[in-house]
């Protein structure tokens, strides 16, 4: 589970490269001073002017670069800074207030959707990664804060699996019917009296519940059906943003993977 609160964990590239920067070098210098491959030589001048680049992204090309593991290294120590998830009745309502500012949703405190990273199929793998796009991929499910923001990502589902399937199996599903995540008590909803539950928004691919939240059926619609839906999508839309947004800066995730499915996974978290 890779995820992060969107007021208090908040992380930039440089806080992440000074907490990280050390580890990373160290063990970079020791296995390149051990390492007797005529390609992989290279000196420690060289080594500290590649990792004086602040960015997270520069550092694992550079491991990858040099075939020095330190990439294990920086997801371990990405992962530990990214955990945090938000866990308290106040932060899951200035989420939820943000939305409603935001998206003119009340009492929402995520967008949830899935999204299917393509790759190379991999060697006997039958149809299990075939999905209904007809092209091989896994899985990344997300949900995103009102400002685009990851909150929870789970990847490596089987791209044959419905969203539905894939959430009913994450550690965010239990979570949220244990309400081991803390959410807030009902609360009415603006200009309203009756108090209204916290959910999350999602599509009709995802089941209806107390806490998830999804379109009226767009058959035969009354007025306020329609609005309700209008309302609920544009709300949803934040997170199929999201994924938009890391398609666009990270091209990677424009093309097939060719490489095995738990490298993929390494390569989009």
């Amino acid at each position: 589970m890779g995820n992060y609160d969107s007021e208090s964990a908040e992380v930039n590239f440089e806080e992440f490269f000074e907490i990280v920067g050390d580890s990373l070098f160290e063990q970079s210098r020791d296995m390149v001073h051990e390492a007797n491959d005529e390609n992989n030589k290279t000196t420690e001048e060289g080594i500290e002017r590649e990792m004086d680049e602040t960015s997270v992204f520069s550092e694992t090309i550079f491991a990858a670069k040099y075939d020095i593991g330190g990439n294990e290294i920086l997801l371990t120590k990405y992962f530990e800074i990214l955990k945090k998830v938000p866990s308290t009745h106040d932060e899951w309502t200035k989420i939820a207030d943000r939305f409603n500012e935001r998206w003119h949703f009340p009492n929402c405190c995520g967008a949830l959707d899935g999204k299917h990273i393509a790759i190379q199929a991999p060697s006997n793998c039958g149809s299990e990664y075939f999905n209904y796009k007809k092209y091989n991929s896994i899985v990344l499910m997300a949900l995103a804060d009102a400002d685009y923001k990851f909150l929870f990502v789970e990847v490596g589902a089987y791209g044959r699996e419905s969203d539905g399937g894939v959430f009913a199996r994450c550690p965010l599903s239990s979570a949220l019917a244990d309400n081991t995540l803390n959410f807030p008590p009902p609360r009415p909803l603006p200009l309203e009296i009756a108090e209204m539950p916290f959910v999350i928004v999602a599509d009709d691919a995802f089941p209806i519940k107390t806490y998830l939240m999804k379109p009226f059926c767009y058959r035969e619609q009354v007025m306020s059906h329609k609005i309700f839906n209008y309302r609920l999508s544009r709300a949803r839309n934040v997170i199929e943003n999201v994924f938009g947004i890391c398609a666009s800066g990270f091209r990677i995730l424009r093309r097939p993977m060719d490489v095995k499915p738990e490298h993929a996974k390494k390569t989009i978290i």
